[in-house]
């Protein structure tokens, strides 16, 4: 990602454990519909609008797991440096967990929810499995 806050682009090839994969489907800036509502797509872009209340993201799937059992995919989003001004903790970092049912499109994403998050760089999206990362 590069930004304003954005993504870089990913290709739509699978990387990984085995049989193992990611499969991106859409990236780009989202917004939802209600708080904790479904998302809308909104535009696919490399280049995010630093802006509070931007939400962007990855939709994405897990291939090649047995079973259709929801598993969790890490997700770490690695971006520069920003500080809470309140605490004074800094982060280059923001790792979460998502549950996903294999061959089913799963969503990962940020909201600019402060004017200190809102920082230019590259932001990019990991996803691991058991420690192993599938893709970025």
């Amino acid at each position: 990602m590069r930004s304003s806050g954005a993504p870089r682009s990913w290709p739509t090839a699978a990387w990984a454990a085995p049989n193992l994969a990611v499969r991106i489907v859409n990236y780009g800036v989202y917004s939802e519909t209600a708080p904790g509502g479904f998302l809308e797509f909104k535009e696919k872009t490399q280049n995010v609008p630093g802006r509070l209340g931007t939400l962007f993201g990855v939709q994405f799937e897990i291939t090649g797991l047995e079973g259709k059992n929801p598993v969790d995919v890490q997700v770490r989003l690695n971006h520069p440096s920003y500080r809470d001004p309140a605490g004074g903790q800094g982060s280059t970092q923001d790792n979460w967990n998502v549950r996903v049912k294999p061959g089913e499109p799963s969503f990962a994403g940020f909201v600019f929810d402060a004017k200190w998050k809102i920082v230019p760089g590259v932001w990019t999206f990991e996803f691991l499995y058991k420690s192993v990362k599938l893709a970025d």
